[in-house]
């Protein structure tokens, strides 16, 4: 990895030796296989230790009989198997974990005893117009290493950590605390919605093994403080931490105090979900999360308040490791920053030895330790993204160097009347150098950033040559002003002024480039064995550049893999068949409709709440479909449950038209004028729908069917309830019937028209008894019933009561429910926590 000065000829880089290089690879992929193929811990750990002493003691006999390849060979496949059982280990600890045995999904009433692990962070309730007031409470997180639990008299001793959200503020507590804590404990709810995102895989790796929901911070008391002198260094942390944030509230605009807290000390708990999406449009998000170039910035700060002291060369470098190191942990050391301060201090120490350090393999090196300290790293996407955007700036070093080999020649070739260009030349070197490096990071790290967010944002290329010096400043003047803030605070208002300017600037630039037309797109990602693809022939292409021979085909491969199976992969599926899938969105409906002629509906998108879970449930599943526009949004009434997810859908997918009844235009329930607004803003065609209407297709398919049976345009109601819109959609000969929330007179009014047999029933208002009588199973004679709840007495309780030829499927026993019917009239049944089932 450290290479004499004397040995640097550029003629012996084709040799350079990288052994961390290999051992973190073969490392990486132990853990990945070890994580894809699970097997019980007794049998496989066995085994992995077994295989891993014979491949050493195999290596150890090579080397000594100068068999080096069969020597090479079993060393690499001892650090495969070092790392699966490295991985297995972490696995074991949260499988030993014995609370979750007391946990169930709804939540179980106990009391706990243990110690907390983390600090207490506080996170802020969102607020607005169609928030609830009831979801406009803050709350406390933290986790906490359970040792005894007790559900009825008796205390039993467990094991295991549990993430312990408190309603309210928690200020009695701090990290290191012994406590008595009485909540429910319940499990985290398993991936429930296709390409959805998985709280429960998240929380496993963290180390979570369940969830401790308390309703009030009394309910939490403090029995002992901590002796250890982890914890109490712990604590000083954290009340330095805590005078950081006192800082900003005393100088600071609120905008500004989020934006200081995120960037300075990885604190995002305030930062609203407007301000990460646009920093997301933007491009800029790596600038909002701590990581490598915050750490890269502030060792460059260290150096230049070093070199205004005039310290000597050595003492600058004992400074810059100290201040990184010290850094990295008041930030939680999450790994992006592990990963800058392990290669901060790699390159530190070799340039006090006077040695080259070869940048690639020092990378390698780094992912090596934190790999070994914590394999669930592999799968951290910041970590991911941290390492690639390090790759991608080692890699467009070398392609700077060959830049100014060809601009050295060319210099020779310049006539006197290009003489001036010198006078130029580092503003222009400055320019090319910013531009290759920016351009470099963006299209390696483009595919998993697509993937992950959804996002596409060129803005972002053009913006980061203005922004990452910009940010230096900005986090010069942070450092500056909590430097005079602690130690000379009548200069404090002064450099936190200058800081809030800088903050200001800078996310007025950021929401600038938000707001530009065409500076962001959203679009479905790319699947895994794309990416996998990609990531793959990424590295043997920049590698094959030092071969002339094999290099046209591997970059011929990987512009085919880039482009033809790109556009492969991003296509929306051909069927023939009507795909109805009903999302898990908890108390709420959303139904996404894609009909064979490959246009998309979407009937009600909405929940309980803020409407995130609606929003998020859509979006995600419209992505793995690979579909990128709706053609119609139907909101059956005016039930905040309803179209509360409908805002985001809006922001991020073009709508043609959106649907309502003409009760929807009262205004009278909060949300509805706000919808009609945004829909208008969107130049989104709104249209008034009453029964015997009729919708088209764009290819006018007489085997598809799509009509509103109810309200009549007579009918009035007090209830938005009975005011839903109920629509047939009849595919050749089968048929489904929404129904919305329909009951009481608009019920009694849709039962009075004659019978209109349907194979599938959604059931009206999630389920609910009075909504759900046997008239209405009587008059629609369906065959499967389906219905979008929370509550897990909802199925018993109907299948109770309906006919033994009626099936019933829940969201919240089945997870998302896609019902497929073909030409021929086949109903499937996919239920996503379960196999599919045909009817």
């Amino acid at each position: 990895m450290i290479e004499s000065l004397r040995d640097s000829n550029p003629r012996k880089v084709h040799h350079v030796h990288r052994p961390a290089l290999i051992g973190a690879l073969a490392i990486g992929l132990g853990i990945a296989l070890d994580a894809a193929f699970e097997s019980p811990y007794d049998i496989s750990f066995l085994a992995l230790w077994g295989t891993g002493c014979f491949c050493l003691l195999v290596a150890a006999s090579a080397l000594y009989i100068q068999r080096e390849r069969l020597g090479t060979w079993a060393v690499l496949l001892s650090c495969v198997i070092t790392g699966a059982i490295r991985h297995h280990q972490v696995v074991e600890l949260q499988q030993e974990a014995t609370v979750r045995e007391y946990a169930s999904v709804e939540g179980v009433p106990v009391r706990v005893r243990g110690q907390l692990t983390t600090s207490v962070v506080i996170d802020e309730a969102e607020y607005g117009p169609r928030i609830p007031s009831w979801l406009e409470l803050d709350s406390s997180i933290c986790d906490l290493r359970v040792d005894e639990l007790q559900v009825s008299e008796e205390w039993a001793s467990v094991s295991g950590t549990v993430r312990v959200r408190v309603s309210g503020h928690l200020t009695t507590a701090q990290v290191g605390d012994f406590v008595e804590v009485v909540g429910s404990l319940r499990r985290p709810q398993p991936l429930s919605n296709p390409d959805g995102y998985d709280f429960a895989k998240l929380l496993r790796r963290e180390g979570i093994s369940v969830l401790l929901s308390v309703s009030h911070p009394a309910a939490l008391e403090v029995t002992s403080r901590p002796s250890n002198l982890w914890w109490k260094l712990l604590r000083v942390r954290e009340a330095v931490r805590e005078e950081c944030r006192r800082l900003f509230v005393e100088n600071l605009s609120p905008k500004s105090q989020s934006l200081a807290l995120s960037m300075l000390l990885g604190d995002r708990t305030q930062l609203t979900k407007q301000d990460r999406e646009i920093f997301q449009e933007s491009g800029a998000m790596h600038l909002l999360a701590i990581s490598g170039l915050h750490v890269g910035i502030l060792a460059g700060f260290v150096t230049l308040v070093s070199r205004f002291f005039s310290l000597s060369e050595r003492k600058t470098a004992v400074a810059i490791l100290v201040v990184t190191i010290l850094y990295a942990g008041l930030t939680n050391h999450r790994p992006p920053v592990l990963r800058a301060t392990l290669l901060i201090c790699l390159v530190i120490f070799g340039a006090t030895r006077r040695r080259h350090v070869d940048l690639l393999n020092a990378l390698a090196c780094c992912a090596l330790v934190l790999l070994l300290i914590s394999p669930e790293d592999l799968f951290d996407l910041g970590a991911q993204l941290s390492f690639l955007a390090v790759l991608a700036i080692i890699w467009s070093i070398d392609l700077l160097k060959r830049l100014r080999v060809a601009a050295t020649k060319s210099d020779a070739l310049l006539s006197e009347n290009w003489r001036w260009l010198e006078r130029i030349r580092p503003a222009i070197r400055w320019l090319v150098q910013g531009t290759v490096i920016t351009a470099t990071i963006w299209f390696v790290t483009f595919p998993l950033i697509l993937s992950s967010f959804h996002i596409v944002a060129p803005i972002g290329l053009l913006l980061n040559l203005l922004l990452i010096p910009f940010a230096g400043i900005v986090l010069g003047a942070g450092y500056v002003f909590l430097l005079t803030g602690w130690f000379l605070p009548v200069l404090g208002h002064l450099t936190g002024a200058v800081f809030d300017a800088a903050l200001r600037a800078f996310l007025w630039i950021i929401q600038s480039a938000s707001d530009l037309p065409g500076g962001h797109f959203c679009f479905s990602g790319f699947p895994s064995w794309w990416l996998t693809g990609f990531y793959v022939l990424l590295p043997v292409s920049v590698a094959a550049s030092r071969w002339p021979t094999i290099q046209k085909g591997t970059c011929v491969s990987l512009s085919v893999w880039c482009l033809g199976m790109a556009w492969l992969a991003l296509l929306p599926p051909k069927s023939d068949e009507l795909r109805v899938t009903v999302l898990d969105v908890g108390h709420g409906l959303a139904m996404v409709i894609e009909l064979p002629s490959g246009e998309v509906l979407l009937y009600d998108a909405g929940n309980t709440g803020n409407g995130s879970r609606a929003e998020s449930a859509v979006k995600d599943y419209l992505w793995s479909r690979n579909q990128h526009r709706i053609d119609a949004v139907l909101v059956s009434h005016a039930d905040h449950d309803h179209f509360s997810g409908l805002f985001g859908v809006l922001d991020q997918f073009p709508v043609r038209k959106l649907l309502i009844g003409q009760s929807f235009l009262d205004f009278t329930q909060r949300g509805t004028f706000e919808l009609c607004e945004a829909a208008a803003k969107r130049n989104v065609e709104i249209e008034l729908l009453q029964a015997n209407d009729v919708l088209k297709t764009d290819d006018h398919d007489p085997s598809i069917r799509i009509e509103i049976l109810h309200p009549t345009g007579d009918f009035q109601s007090k209830s938005d309830n009975a005011q839903s819109l109920v629509m047939k959609l009849t595919y050749g000969e089968r048929s489904l019937l929404l129904t919305g929330d329909v009951e009481e007179d608009g019920l009694k009014r849709l039962l009075s028209s004659p019978r209109n047999r349907c194979d599938i029933l959604m059931s009206p208002h999630h389920g609910a008894k009075s909504s759900n009588p046997l008239d209405l199973l009587e008059w629609i004679s369906s065959e499967l019933l389906v219905v979008s709840t929370s509550d897990r007495s909802v199925g018993p309780r109907l299948r109770s009561f309906v006919p033994d030829d009626v099936s019933v499927a829940t969201t919240v026993e089945s997870g998302a429910l896609t019902l497929r019917i073909n030409r021929s009239g086949r109903i499937s049944v996919d239920r996503f926590l379960e196999e599919p089932n045909p009817q």
